[in-house]
């Protein structure tokens, strides 16, 4: 089975709506191939699917719909957005292998060989 490498562009989701995004493109991969994900991609999924949910988290107890709507302020800043990740991640229906990137030479060579 061949092995396809993605990288962030390829996978992010800043709606946090899953983990993984580009939903069809993915699962047709994983017909044919295994994922591969780089632990740095991993890395930078988490962090700007965390930072986005900020902002948004930010921005809707400042909207005045949220008060409106009668959404408690308290209940939106309790919202655990590291726990909110992880349950993204454990439940991704994808199936995707990570790496650990040791050797930062290759990046180079994964660039070429880039679709």
């Amino acid at each position: 089975m061949e092995k396809v490498i993605f990288d962030t562009n390829g996978i992010l989701d800043k709606r946090a709506k899953n983990f993984l995004w580009n939903r069809i493109e993915l699962e047709n991969f994983q017909k044919y191939s295994e994922i591969i994900i780089p632990d740095m991609v991993i890395w930078e999924l988490e962090e700007q699917i965390k930072r986005n949910l900020y902002q948004e988290k930010e921005g809707f107890i400042k909207n005045s719909f949220s008060w409106l709507m009668w959404v408690e302020k308290e209940e939106t800043e309790k919202f655990d957005i590291e726990r909110h990740i992880e349950k993204l991640k454990n439940e991704e229906i994808i199936k995707y292998t990570v790496i650990e990137l040791t050797d930062f030479s290759v990046l180079e060579k994964i660039k070429e060989m880039a679709l």
